[in-house]
C-alpha cells in the first residue's frame, strides 16, 4: 500500500513540540522509507553522510547565521556580501503572515503574470511557480497551499521552525527551464563535492561530481538517473571559488548556484540537504562523503 506520509504526519507534527525526541520519531519515518533503515548516530563506524544530516536537523543547534540565511530574502542579501556572485534582483515580497487570504495573493501576484519571472517561498524548497506562461487557478491555488506549510512541521528541519512564512517574486535567470543546478557541499569554506542536478523540470537527472576534475563518480542518488555525460560548466572553477568563499562561515552547507550566459548567479544555502532523504546507491560513497565532512570538521587549521 503506497501511504502517503505528508498526509500522514503532517496534522501530527503540527501539535508535536520541538524537542529532539519528538523530531526523531517524525523525521525517522521518512528516513526509513528512503534509506531503506533508521538512523545511525553519525560518530559510529558504519555511519554515512545522511545520519550527519539527519542528526544535525534533529538538534536544533544552529548558530544565528545558518538561522537567517535559510530565509531566501536574507539570503541573497548574505551572497552578496560573501562573494562576487550575481544575485537575482527581488521584484516583490508577499506575507503570508499578514495576508493569509488566496484572494489577497491571487490580486497580488496578478500582475506578474505572463514576465519572465519566478514566485517560491522564501521559507522552504522545491516548491517554483514559473510566471511567463499560463497559469492554472488549480496550480495556483496548489502552490499556495504548499507555500503555506512551515517547513519544520514537515520533516522536522528544525532551522526552518520560527521562518516567516514569504513568496518572493524574483527575476528568472535561466532563458530556457533546461538550466542546469551545481550544487556544491562544503564545509568551512573547503568544497568536497558537486552535485549537478539537469533538467530538473522535465526530464530530472542527477550526478555527483569531483572536485575540482568535474568526474562523474559512479553513483546515484534518489533514484535518479544518472547522465552518461556531463559538460563541463565554462565557469565550474569560478564557482567552485564562489562556494568556497560563502561557505566560510558554516561547519557544514550546500552552495547552490548556476552557470548562465551573464555570469555565475546564487540559488540557496542548504544546512540539511535532502532532509537525510537522499539516498546513495553506493553505501560505502555515502560512508566515504561522511568521513571527508568530519575529518575536515576535525581539522584546525580549515576555515
Amino acid at each position: 500500500m503506497n501511504i502517503d506520509l505528508r498526509t500522514l504526519l503532517y496534522p501530527v507534527s503540527r501539535v508535536l513540540p520541538n524537542l529532539r525526541w519528538c523530531n526523531y520519531a517524525i523525521a525517522a519515518v521518512y528516513f526509513l522509507r528512503a534509506n531503506g533503515r533508521l538512523p545511525r548516530k553519525s560518530h559510529l563506524a558504519n555511519a554515512e553522510i545522511n545520519d550527519f544530516i539527519f542528526q544535525r536537523m534533529i538538534v536544533d543547534g544552529w548558530s544565528a547565521i545558518e538561522r537567517r540565511c535559510v530565509d531566501k530574502e536574507f539570503a541573497k542579501a548574505l551572497a552578496g556580501r560573501a562573494s562576487n556572485v550575481n544575485v537575482p534582483p527581488t521584484v516583490a515580497v508577499f506575507s503570508l503572515e499578514r495576508n493569509p487570504r488566496i484572494e489577497d495573493f491571487i490580486t497580488w501576484l496578478r500582475p506578474h503574470i505572463g514576465k519572465h519571472l519566478i514566485a517560491k517561498p522564501t521559507h522552504g524548497s522545491g516548491t517554483v511557480l514559473f510566471l511567463d506562461r499560463v497559469i492554472t487557478d488549480g496550480e495556483i491555488e496548489a502552490f499556495f497551499s504548499d507555500a503555506n506549510r512551515n517547513f519544520f512541521h514537515a520533516i522536522r528541519e528544525t532551522q526552518y521552525k520560527a521562518l516567516e512564512r514569504k513568496i518572493l517574486v524574483e527575476d528568472n535567470i535561466a532563458k530556457t527551464r533546461a538550466i542546469n543546478d551545481y550544487k556544491f557541499f562544503c564545509v568551512k569554506g573547503r568544497v568536497l563535492y558537486c552535485q549537478v542536478d539537469v533538467d530538473r523540470f522535465t526530464n530530472h537527472k542527477r550526478a555527483i561530481c569531483t572536485v575540482p576534475d568535474f568526474a562523474i563518480i559512479p553513483v546515484c542518488t534518489k533514484f535518479l538517473e544518472r547522465p552518461d555525460h556531463l559538460r563541463r560548466p565554462p565557469r565550474f572553477d569560478e564557482m567552485v571559488r564562489i562556494a568556497s568563499e560563502m561557505s566560510r562561515e558554516f561547519s557544514f552547507v550546500r552552495i547552490d548556484l548556476y552557470d548562465t550566459d551573464d555570469g555565475v548567479y546564487f540559488g540557496e544555502y542548504t544546512l540539511t540537504p535532502g532532509a537525510a532523504c537522499d539516498n546513495f546507491s553506493d553505501s560505502r560513497f555515502a560512508a566515504e562523503f561522511l568521513h571527508n565532512v568530519k575529518a575536515l570538521l576535525d581539522d584546525d587549521s580549515v576555515g
